[in-house]
């Protein structure tokens, strides 16, 4: 084939996997973005023109994306990865335009790291490689048993690596808000969050806290233009906060930061009469579980604090409810 054909192959490839997934395709959707991956690639090593690199870009982002939809995060990775050499490509033809894919694609990668490391299997050993997990996946979506991993897990060592991803955003988000702030203050507040939280996650809370204050003031910005939008955000960023802090010794400010939460988590956690009766969304559900964590931690924090009337007050009236809950879980 020659290079136009090639390309128009390629197109085909990419319009089809868009289909394919605006449908829920996601088996045939993987199938065309790999296909156009592999095509646009190939053009992209024998010559690397910005249209090039930029359909090969996003043919990358449209397969991790379908990866990630279809349960199948670990493999994502290396795509991601791909994506960002390309996109580092991309800035040094042009960099006005391209800045803005790197930071996307750097936050992006950034992600998989909070989602699964490996597949677990009932029944059988433990994967010992990509390579294993991916056969598997490929050998159950062609049966129509794949429904995304039974169980998964995460090492501090896979966590960790979002910080690498993320101190290579960072700068470059806060240079492009200081011209143009939207949407780059809130991709940088992102950033900073996941930064953050990985620091929680990972062991080192001392090394949280910088960050987190830092979204949390882009935050407090930004929910004056979208209240909806931003304030689950900012509620995040302070629960992370508060675990970030857990061992400083200003307790009234780690109270402080955990009441200010709460209308949020009560928001999000909260029932209607025909959920009470009829069942309630995995979601729903989890986000009482918040809010009972959450409760459960400042009734902890009255009491270290000598509150006890206050902690008292919580355990006899929310908390108590929803200790002893039983709630159905429906799709």
């Amino acid at each position: 084939m020659s290079g136009e054909e090639l390309f128009a192959r390629f197109r085909e490839m990419n319009e089809l996997g868009g289909r394919a997934l605006q449908a829920n395709n996601l088996a045939q959707a993987e199938g065309a973005y790999e296909e156009a991956a592999r095509i646009s690639g190939a053009l992209a090593r024998v010559e690397p023109r910005h249209d090039i690199l930029l359909a090969y870009w996003h043919s990358l982002r449209n397969l991790a994306e379908t990866l990630r939809r279809m349960g199948a995060n670990p493999e994502t990775e290396e795509l991601l990865e791909e994506a960002v050499g390309v996109a580092r490509n991309l800035v040094i033809h042009n960099p006005n335009d391209a800045e803005a894919a790197l930071a996307a694609t750097l936050i992006a990668l950034a992600k998989v790291y909070r989602g699964s490391e490996f597949y677990v299997a009932f029944g059988r050993p433990p994967f010992s490689d990509l390579d294993s997990m991916r056969e598997y996946r490929l050998d159950q979506v062609a049966n129509g048993t794949w429904g995304g991993p039974m169980a998964s897990g995460a090492s501090h060592e896979w966590r960790g690596r979002a910080e690498k991803p993320l101190l290579e955003v960072i700068p470059l988000l806060r240079r492009l808000a200081r011209t143009q702030r939207a949407p780059f203050e809130s991709q940088l507040a992102l950033a900073l969050n996941l930064l953050g939280e990985m620091y929680v996650n990972t062991g080192r809370a001392a090394d949280a806290e910088s960050p987190l204050r830092e979204a949390e003031a882009l935050y407090r910005g930004l929910v004056r233009d979208d209240l909806a939008l931003y304030q689950p955000l900012l509620t995040d960023t302070l629960n992370l906060l508060v675990q970030a802090t857990q061992g400083d010794p200003q307790l009234r400010d780690r109270i402080s930061a955990l009441e200010e939460v709460l209308p949020s988590l009560r928001l999000e956690g909260s029932l209607s009469d025909d959920e009470r009766e009829h069942g309630v969304t995995m979601a729903k559900a989890n986000a009482r579980d918040r809010l009972r964590r959450s409760l459960e931690e400042l009734a902890s924090l009255y009491e270290e604090a000598g509150m006890h009337d206050a902690a008292r007050a919580l355990w006899r009236g929310e908390l108590g409810v929803l200790m002893t809950e039983s709630l159905k879980v429906v799709q």
